[in-house]
C-alpha cells in the first residue's frame, strides 16, 4: 500500500510481488505486504545479485550422482553392490558468505529471472566435456542433464544440444536430458516431436519426477520418452505404508506395460531398495549408494572397479 510499502512504482510492485509469491507458496487467498516479508524480498534480491554474479564469474560447479543397477542380466540380486550405469549432473553453488546454497533456493530465482538459460547452457556444456571422460573410464556410462522448460521450448535447442556434445568430445548417446512432465504439459504435441527429433539424432531422453504430475498415464502414452525416473517423494514411505507402497507399485506397473527404463531417485536405505527391487525397478539413484561427487572422484571412483557398497 502506498506510501507505507513504498513511495515509487518499481518498490511497490516488487513487494506486491513478493505477497503474491507467498500467497501462492503457502496456497492462502491473499496476503498483505510486511516486514517479514521485506526481509525475504531483501534475501532474494541479494541471493539473484549475487548469482548473476556466480553465473558470469564460474562459481558454479557439477556434481554427479551415480545412478546404479541392482540387478545383473542373470537376474541375480545387486542390491548389496550397486554396478554403476550412469551418473546425474547437479548444479551446486559454493556461495563465498553463505557455503552451499541449495538448488531449491536458486534455481527458482534463476527461472523468474532467466538466468536459468545462462545456468542451463554451462551446465550443458560442462557436463559433455565429463560425459566424454566418464565414458571413456567405463564405456556405456552416461550423464543424465536436466533440462527447465524454457530450455526446452527454445526453438535451437536441438542444434545447440548437439554441438555442444560435438564440442565436449562426447557421444550422442553418452548423455540423457530429464525433462519434468510439467514442461510438456502445454503442448504434448511439441513436446513429443521435439523428443523424436532428439532422438533421431541418438539422443535419449528421460521423464524426470514421474508419477508426481496429474496425467501421468497420459505422458506415457503420447511422449515418446526412453525413460522414465520415479520422484522421491514416492520413495520415502514404501517400508511402513501399505498403500504408499501399492501406489508405487501401480506407477511403475504403468512405466513398465509401456516398456520403459525406470529410474528411481531418492533411495535412501537398504530396506527401500530391497523393496523396490522386488517390484521390478533396475537402476536406482540416492545417498544409499552413494552422495553426488566432484567428477575427479566419480572418475576414480569408476577406475576403481565401478561399483557401489551400501555400507
Amino acid at each position: 500500500m502506498f506510501p507505507d510499502d513504498g513511495d515509487a512504482v518499481d518498490v511497490l510492485v516488487q513487494q506486491a510481488a513478493s505477497a503474491l509469491r507467498q500467497a501462492t507458496e503457502t496456497q492462502v487467498p491473499f496476503v498483505m505486504f510486511n516486514t517479514e516479508l521485506h526481509g525475504e524480498a531483501v534475501r532474494r534480491l541479494r541471493l539473484e545479485m549475487d548469482l548473476r554474479d556466480a553465473v558470469t564469474g564460474r562459481d558454479l560447479e557439477l556434481a554427479y550422482q551415480p545412478v546404479v543397477q541392482v540387478k545383473g542380466a542373470d537376474g541375480t540380486d545387486r542390491a548389496v553392490r550397486g554396478t554403476i550405469v550412469g551418473c546425474e549432473a547437479l548444479v551446486r553453488w559454493q556461495h563465498a558468505e553463505h557455503g552451499l546454497v541449495e538448488p531449491a533456493d536458486f534455481i527458482p530465482i534463476a527461472e523468474e529471472t532467466g538466468l536459468i538459460t545462462l545456468i542451463g547452457n554451462w551446465a550443458m556444456g560442462e557436463a559433455c566435456r565429463a560425459a566424454a571422460d566418464i565414458a571413456a573410464a567405463l564405456p556405456g556410462a552416461f550423464v543424465a542433464i536436466n533440462l527447465s522448460a524454457r530450455e526446452f521450448a527454445r526453438p535451437d535447442l536441438i542444434d545447440f544440444v548437439v554441438a555442444t556434445v560435438e564440442q565436449g568430445g562426447a557421444q550422442a548417446d553418452d548423455i540423457r536430458l530429464e525433462i519434468t512432465e510439467t514442461t510438456s504439459v502445454d503442448d504434448l504435441d511439441a513436446a513429443s516431436e521435439r523428443i523424436r527429433q532428439l532422438q533421431e539424432r541418438g539422443i535419449q531422453t528421460v521423464i524426470d519426477d514421474f508419477g508426481s504430475g496429474h496425467s501421468s498415464l497420459t505422458y506415457l502414452e503420447r511422449l515418446p520418452a526412453d525413460t522414465v525416473k520415479i520422484d522421491k517423494q514416492f520413495v520415502d514411505g514404501i517400508t511402513s505404508d501399505a498403500d504408499e507402497r501399492e501406489f508405487l507399485e501401480s506407477i511403475v506397473g504403468m512405466a513398465r506395460s509401456r516398456h520403459k527404463v525406470i529410474i528411481v531417485e531418492g533411495v535412501e536405505t537398504a530396506e527401500q531398495a530391497a523393496t523396490l527391487t522386488e517390484m521390478g525397478c533396475d537402476l536406482m539413484q540416492g545417498y544409499r549408494f552413494c552422495s553426488p561427487l566432484p567428477l575427479a572422484d566419480l572418475l576414480a571412483l569408476l577406475q576403481s572397479g565401478a561399483t557401489l557398497p551400501t555400507e
